[in-house]
């Protein structure tokens, strides 16, 4: 137990880092083995989006230096940057579809289960309702009257008659 909440603190510590922009651009063009130049061509075409300091100054996050070694390495295997921009496009646009499918499959799941807890309801309502001796009856498009089994099921349309004129 004590491993895992360690394990789960080392995680939650390597997303706080991924995510910091500490590294400025001599250092994140050095660990990429790159020039500047190359970042900033990556950042004109939208490839990656450096945080800027008040001073106008690049920050880079280790995500940011992920993205630069993948488009370095499709550029190695022969890629143009319009199409590595592309891709990336495209993978964002899958992206934020799945999370929007996720999403939605959850709140099918949730409906589903309030349709099965109302139909339970309704089977319970409906025992109820035999076992008392009475029975439903449409009287009008949403107005149902509960009449006892006894009772002569002409007086009840009669009542209709008359109460739908």
């Amino acid at each position: 137990m004590v491993e895992r909440a360690m394990n789960e603190e080392e995680n939650d510590s390597e997303t706080e880092t991924s995510h910091a922009a500490v590294y400025v651009m001599s250092v994140a063009a050095e660990l990429v083995g790159t020039h500047p130049q190359t970042l900033r061509e990556y950042e004109r075409r939208g490839l990656i989006s450096p945080y800027r300091t008040d001073g106008g100054n690049r920050r880079y996050t280790q995500s940011d230096i992920q993205k630069v070694l993948r488009v370095k390495k499709m550029r190695d295997e022969g890629m143009s940057l319009t199409a590595i921009a592309s891709l990336m496009d495209y993978e964002e646009a899958l992206y934020i579809l799945k999370e929007e499918n996720d999403s939605l499959k959850s709140e099918l799941e949730k409906t589903q289960h309030r349709l099965g807890d109302v139909e339970h309801r309704l089977h319970e309502v409906e025992s109820t309702v035999r076992s008392t001796s009475k029975a439903l009856i449409k009287a009008q498009s949403r107005d149902f009257i509960l009449v006892s089994h006894k009772e002569d099921h002409d007086s009840t349309e009669q009542s209709e008659d008359s109460h739908g004129s």
